[in-house]
């Protein structure tokens, strides 16, 4: 049986550090996989050129590669695992939980090197069967300079054995309002979206 002291997982020797880069075509990409057709997002020779505010969200998938990857073969890949031995855990599968990101400074367009660095904040139990690990990242220059922050969550389902929760949990609980939504919008996308954006470095199946 794993260790029921979840604690010992959010030591700072689980932290991660994971160097990142772009250039400006990276940029386009990922404003084209997403769909925007706005210029000054998908054309760089528009005065009012920009990164898409959410950009810095893929350079975890790319790290400092300038090659597309699978993501399962790449070491990028291992960065976001729990921490705690998924296998002793019964874990069978995981998926994304909630995320939050705040830009500290803008990036440069033009790109350059930069670091992710990861710390494990909390584990929770989720339910009979569920495992919520949450983690804080910041996006910083080689200098230290912080340009983004990020709170993510990632949700892992198996036959999970009693253990003692970690940390304190930043998620939320929200009650859906009991009305009709303010507003909808319906649109079709390409049906090349999904490959154009996994060009971006997410391989996850369309």
């Amino acid at each position: 049986m794993p260790s029921r002291d979840m604690q010992q997982y959010l030591d700072p020797k689980y932290s991660t550090v994971l160097p990142v880069s772009f250039n400006k075509k990276d940029l386009l990409i990922y404003a084209v996989g997403i769909g925007c057709n706005d210029e000054k997002w998908v054309y760089a020779e528009n005065e009012s050129f920009e990164m898409f505010p959410t950009f810095p969200v893929s350079l975890f998938f790319k790290g400092d590669s300038a090659d597309a990857h699978v993501m399962r073969e790449n070491p990028v890949a291992e960065v976001l695992n729990p921490p705690f031995p998924s296998k002793d855990f019964g874990v069978r599968a995981g998926l994304d939980g909630e995320r939050y990101i705040e830009c500290v400074r803008p990036l440069p367009v033009e790109g350059g090197s930069f670091v992710w660095k990861t710390d494990y904040t909390a584990i929770t139990r989720k339910g009979a069967s569920g495992i919520l690990t949450e983690y804080e990242t910041t996006l910083e220059g080689t200098d230290g300079t912080v340009y983004y922050r990020f709170w993510s969550a990632q949700f892992s389902l198996g036959k999970i054995p009693e253990f003692d929760d970690a940390g304190v949990s930043q998620g939320l609980s929200v009650t859906m309002p009991q009305r009709a939504p303010d507003a909808t919008e319906r649109f079709q996308t390409s049906p090349l979206q999904s490959f154009m954006y996994s060009l971006t470095g997410d391989f996850n199946a369309p």
